[in-house]
């Protein structure tokens, strides 16, 4: 084989190496959307359904363990001081959130006039998993996070 022939093949491998990451890349960006865009269209009637059964409970939270969210979704009711007042974990109930991210979001949230602008949508990460919120301010007192993996919406998306 000439020299010639094979820069050409060594050329047409990288090129077929790059276009075959790029295609990864661009996939996994897709589905990183769709798995945003379905987690927050799933949290917004998960929080809809969470303001008509609060009304009904004499702000008891025992209704949240009927809820799923998601493979993995929690869903975790703070205070405006960001001290959890519900969460799955029941020995978390009455500490304050470890979490500066959610807590900036909650103080967020409170400082906002628009009441459209109450819900927020953000990530973090915590324990090397990152995670997606929705924050949805019921009435400057009670605060419902809901909290998922994203990997969990990336897989779930692969299978479907």
């Amino acid at each position: 084989m000439t020299k010639n022939k094979k820069l050409i093949l060594l050329f047409l491998t990288i090129i077929m190496i790059v276009a075959s990451i790029t295609f990864r890349i661009t996939i996994k960006e897709k589905n990183r959307v769709r798995s945003f865009e379905r987690f927050q269209d799933e949290a917004k009637e998960v929080s809809l359904q969470f303001d008509r059964d609060l009304l009904n409970s004499n702000s008891s939270y025992e209704f949240l363990n009927d809820y799923n969210l998601g493979a993995n979704g929690s869903l975790v009711v703070v205070d405006s001081k960001a001290v959890v007042l519900f969460h799955p974990i029941e020995d978390l109930v009455g500490e304050n959130v470890p979490i500066p991210e959610i807590t900036e979001m909650v103080e967020a949230s409170l400082n906002q006039q628009n009441k459209d602008e109450k819900d927020l949508f953000f990530t973090y990460v915590f324990n090397d998993s990152e995670k997606m919120v929705y924050l949805h301010n019921v009435n400057d007192q009670e605060i419902l996070l809901i909290v998922a993996l994203i990997d969990s919406y990336e897989s779930m998306l692969s299978r479907e």
